[in-house]
């Protein structure tokens, strides 16, 4: 069967204009799959009106593919040809907008990020905006190679001094990178008010910016953006927001560890405790377990604590990954990715991400506005703790 986008055009057509208001929400994406060889399927990645979670299986009839379902607005979706390896970086996987209307898309096998798509306003804004930050992106990935080669050497304990300081070099420039990056988008967000892209980037660095920040971007949003998805979360993650920033009292949580026994933060005062953010499909988290054993190995006897706080999608994967790594020794919560009681708290939108908590239970370090709060930065801030306390 041939891809033919006029038939499907007018059916299409009728079906939207004798659309209910529950059809108002109601997306109807067309596809066809190039060069297919050995995918079967494609599945579907988005979340619904109510903020489930969809994985909708799409069967391949010659290379063509068809869905139909309810958003409540714009809102980020994938489409993964390969699921068996579920990743990111997958040849055959693609993030782009999906929005209540006719969509079109075009894919080719092993090429997903290069997909043609049509019918979305916000995914042509998004593919615009990608354009204009191509050139700081580049600048990142030119370095990045060397960056985590010597990153791995640093892990192996292979580094020399001339090294470690080309690497603290290039985590700094990325860092600068990154924050001009923020900047550029953010600025996007500011300059087009009625766009539901300004609120999906609003809120990705909603846990990089203030409180107050965050409210005068939301109230210079139209009514329209205003609600929809990504302005209801910016709205909810303001009036939930606790206080968590440096200088804070840590905001307590009760929770079962994986050993099924209560854990209350409240308890592990007179200890400084790291909370590490993570899940087991993260990367950056599972390469960073090593250096964080190393770091938990050297001040246990000070009385330090971790607790992973574990963003998984199901406790299998979360125990697996713990087994795997070796990172038993310390206290380990499952909260999933519905429960959003102590990441809003703490303000996580991001992975990996870690927070430092002093004896008395305040929040000592963790992520700023640009600057990532990452291993090294802890190991350096408890080493100064203690060095304080031996004078």
């Amino acid at each position: 069967m041939k891809f033919n986008p006029s038939i499907l055009s007018f059916f299409l057509f009728l079906t939207i204009t004798s659309c209910s208001n529950k059809e108002k929400h109601m997306f109807l994406l067309n596809g066809e799959l190039k060069n297919s060889s050995s995918t079967k399927h494609i599945v579907l990645r988005y979340s619904d009106t109510s903020g489930t979670e969809v994985l909708d299986t799409l069967i391949l009839n010659d290379g063509a593919f068809f869905a139909k379902g309810y958003v409540g607005g714009p809102t980020k979706a994938s489409l993964i040809g390969n699921i068996e390896a579920w990743d990111v970086e997958d040849s055959n996987y693609m993030d782009f907008f999906i929005e209540p209307c006719e969509m079109e898309v075009s894919i080719t096998e092993n090429q997903f990020k290069n997909a043609i798509i049509h019918g979305s306003r916000t995914q042509k804004e998004y593919e615009d905006l990608e354009r204009k930050v191509d050139t700081f992106k580049q600048e990142i990935y030119s370095f990045l190679p060397e960056r985590n080669r010597l990153f791995l050497l640093k892990k192996q304990n292979k580094l020399d001094s001339r090294s470690e300081k080309r690497l603290e070099y290039l985590k700094n420039l990325q860092e600068k990178k990154l924050k001009k990056l923020k900047k550029v988008y953010l600025d996007y967000a500011i300059n087009n008010p009625n766009s539901h892209l300004s609120a999906f980037l609003v809120n990705r660095y909603f846990h990089n910016i203030s409180i107050d920040s965050a409210m005068e971007y939301y109230g210079n949003f139209t009514l329209g953006v205003k609600r929809g998805v990504y302005g209801k979360k910016i709205s909810n993650s303001i009036k939930q927001s606790k206080p968590s920033k440096i200088g804070d009292s840590a905001p307590n949580f009760s929770k079962k560890d994986i050993n099924g026994n209560e854990i209350n933060l409240h308890e592990f005062k007179d200890s400084y405790v790291l909370l590490d953010f993570w899940a087991s499909w993260c990367k950056p988290c599972r390469e960073d377990s090593e250096e964080l054993m190393n770091l938990y190995n050297e001040f246990k006897k000070e009385g330090f604590k971790i607790i992973g706080v574990s963003m998984d999608k199901n406790a299998e994967d979360w125990k697996k990954a713990i087994y795997e790594d070796g990172t038993g020794a310390w206290n380990h919560i499952f909260i999933g990715v519905n429960d959003k009681t102590i990441r809003t708290k703490y303000n996580i939108n991001e992975l990996p991400e870690y927070v430092l908590i002093d004896k008395n239970g305040i929040i000592i370090g963790r992520s700023s506005n640009d600057n990532k709060f990452d291993i090294d930065k802890v190991r350096k801030e408890m080493l100064n703790i203690y060095q304080k306390s031996s004078d």
